[in-house]
């Protein structure tokens, strides 16, 4: 017997046996089965190809003539392109001189707890294409990517105003000290997503009565989770999504009606690999990821009319204090380091790549270590992927 509410009720045996009519092989079947097989390969490897570009890309170490040693050309970085220990002359002066943000007049980060970006060959795009960030929030910008991400900035863009924006005020301030960011080039503005139900127009009024106008919303508030689903209880799935997903639609569709007036506006949004990819003690937080994917494709139909952009960021692993918040089941923090974790991918890298993917105007970017290899083969082999999960999670 089978019900199903606002359905009917049907009752079957289980046991009897269908036999369906085969079906006929014909020549023009079987050639469009091949072609079908020859495009998903070529998708895979072009997927492939792309991700070694980025991650594995290495000159032949005889090569002296054509290379030089980042680290001699600027120290003070060494921590941003500690990766790309050497490049061709001119990718690296592409590298090293990546003006698109010249015009930024004003960047408005909010932040609650980290931020992340696109794959490596973005930074040939970010030089080439250019965007007026002349105000941007930023959800979490007190620790992890997101406060490399303002340091980025100001690197980038000395001209850069930021709205510095997480729970913890104290933080900000002693950011924005050590960016030597004055009172007219800087705005610390408290926000925690988690009271949501209050909504954040006054928020955004402090920021328009500061600056004018916001240009960039970038949304990477989020806090994370450490625990079998028998194990979680109610309460730790109601404030991941109260934080992950409905704070940061309620902040969005405060900005969204700012957006839609002045006719133009970018929505950035942080979510991960596991928004594509569920996989074990992450199962709230990945439905909350999977939800701001489809809220925000949702956004970006409804207002392209409006001149609305919305670039979606999935990181992959990277190093920051992610899992050490995460919650458990019991809702205590997790406060251990993951060593996936621990060997991610440096937070200023994904802050210099997330800044690319923002002058580009991506729609969706990849970061971190086999992310952009994870999104393909789940789109292309969901089994693969699943047997590949299964395996890594019973090791």
């Amino acid at each position: 017997m089978i019900y199903s509410p606002g359905c009917f009720v049907s009752e079957f045996d289980l046991s009897e046996s269908f036999e369906l009519p085969p079906i006929p092989i014909t020549p023009d079947s079987i050639g469009l089965s091949i072609a079908i097989l020859s495009v998903v390969f070529i998708i895979f490897l072009i997927a492939v190809c792309k991700w070694t570009r980025c991650l594995c890309f290495k000159l032949n170490p005889n090569n002296n003539d054509q290379t030089e040693s980042v680290s001699s050309v600027i120290q003070s970085d060494r921590s941003t392109i500690h990766r790309y220990s050497q490049r061709p002359r001119g990718q690296l002066q592409r590298f090293l001189s990546c003006d698109h943000l010249g015009d930024v007049d004003r960047y408005v980060c909010t932040t609650r707890n980290g931020l992340l970006s696109p794959p490596l060959p973005s930074y040939n795009r970010c030089h080439s294409n250019k965007v007026n960030l002349t105000d941007v929030t930023n959800t979490s910008a007190s620790s992890g990517i997101g406060r490399e991400l303002a340091k980025e900035l100001v690197r980038l863009s000395p001209s850069t105003r930021l709205v510095l924006s997480a729970r913890r005020e104290e933080e900000l301030r002693l950011l924005a000290a050590e960016l030597q960011l004055d009172a007219d080039h800087c705005l610390v503005l408290p926000l925690d997503l988690e009271t949501h139900e209050w909504g954040f127009q006054s928020k955004v009024d402090i920021v328009l009565d500061r600056f004018d106008h916001i240009d960039v919303l970038i949304n990477n508030a989020g806090v994370s989770q450490r625990s079998l689903i028998k194990e979680t209880k109610y309460i730790v799935d109601t404030r991941l999504m109260s934080i992950n997903f409905l704070g940061t639609v309620t902040l969005s569709k405060a900005v969204l009606l700012h957006f839609i007036q002045r006719q133009k506006g970018h929505f950035v949004v942080v979510t991960s690999v596991a928004g594509y990819a569920a996989t074990a003690l992450r199962s709230s937080y990945a439905a909350s990821k999977h939800a701001l994917h489809a809220f925000f494709d949702s956004l970006r139909l409804e207002h392209a009319k409006d001149h609305i952009d919305v670039t979606i960021a999935c990181p992959g692993f990277v190093k920051t204090d992610i899992s050490l918040n995460a919650f458990e089941g019991s809702g205590q923090l997790h406060k251990k380091m993951d060593p996936k974790t621990e060997k991610g991918t440096d937070p200023t890298v994904c802050a210099y790549d997330i800044l690319c993917g923002i002058a580009a105007r991506k729609h969706e970017i990849y970061v971190g270590h086999l992310a952009v290899v994870v999104v393909y083969i789940r789109r292309l082999f969901p089994q693969l992927l699943y047997r590949i999960l299964l395996r890594t999670e019973s090791a």
